[in-house]
């Protein structure tokens, strides 16, 4: 059972990874942490790293820009929402990378202590198959 302090809605309970899909990009899924809500509003806030910038707190609204989220993981317990957030702490300040530090690379990381994605997996083997394709058309 997961640890939840508010029934109407899991996906904003500390711990929680969400991901949400681009809106400017629909194939690509951005991935984050909720954080400790804000104690006068108890308006959520996130963890998360963005392109183009480093991994910071922002409110939720800015990590899903309107879109529905979807939960990936949800703490079953407040030492696993701790945990999660102290490791996602840690990468505070660090610079996004596609290849070595993406959004789902730095959630995954602080979750499992490996720092994957399938996302970049997914791109890699789309890409390998259009350079076979490349290749076999000029021969």
């Amino acid at each position: 059972m997961a640890y939840i302090l508010n029934l109407e809605d899991y996906r904003s309970q500390p711990g929680t990874i969400l991901k949400v899909r681009s809106n400017r990009a629909p194939a690509i899924e951005h991935w984050g942490v909720v954080y400790w809500p804000d104690s006068l509003t108890s308006e959520p806030y996130m963890i998360h790293g963005m392109k183009g910038d480093v991994y910071r707190i922002t409110p939720k609204s800015t990590f899903d820009d309107g879109q529905p989220c979807t939960a990936v993981w949800t703490p079953e317990t407040p030492q696993q929402a701790a945990s999660i957030i102290a490791r996602m702490e840690l990468l505070l300040g660090q610079p996004w990378h596609l290849t070595r530090l993406n959004c789902e690379q730095g959630v995954m990381w602080a979750l499992t202590g490996k720092a994957t994605s399938k996302q970049l997996e997914r791109g890699a083997v789309v890409a390998a198959i259009a350079v076979g394709i490349a290749f076999a058309s000029s021969i």
